[in-house]
């Protein structure tokens, strides 16, 4: 007879496992030399951050940009679902926002960084690491 298959390790202490959304989204009109200027840099990565997170009904710290690369601008980054209930179902809702209406999700982003389209969408798990919160 065949045995099951083993059963996933568990994270380790501090970690939890996450429904996330990996996602490449492109800025065509806007120009990757402009990264150069640190406060733009800054201001475009907290801008996006906050904009991804509210769309997503999630923490600013659930959003984490991976890279910033030439291409017009591609923009690839990871939302984190840590709700402890159907973490799953809401990241499929927000990939499907994400990918048929990308321009819904991205209505709060300063318009100065003009049109936005996304390139990429997959659901995935993550493991995260969260700080435990402090003792009373």
């Amino acid at each position: 007879p065949l045995l099951p298959p083993p059963s996933p390790p568990s994270p380790p202490p501090g970690t939890v496992t996450v429904s996330a959304v990996d996602a490449t989204v492109q800025f065509p009109s806007l120009d990757f030399v402009s990264f150069i200027d640190k406060t733009f840099n800054a201001n475009f990565r907290r801008d996006y951050r906050l904009t991804m997170a509210r769309s997503a009904a999630v923490n600013f710290e659930d959003v984490v940009i991976a890279g910033i690369t030439p291409g017009s601008v591609l923009v690839t980054s990871r939302i984190m679902f840590p709700t402890p209930w159907g973490s799953e179902l809401f990241a499929a809702a927000f990939a499907t926002k994400l990918q048929s209406n990308s321009t819904s999700v991205f209505e709060s982003m300063p318009s100065s960084y003009g049109p936005v389209v996304s390139t990429s969408v997959t659901t995935t798990t993550a493991i995260a690491v969260y700080s435990p919160p402090p003792a009373p």
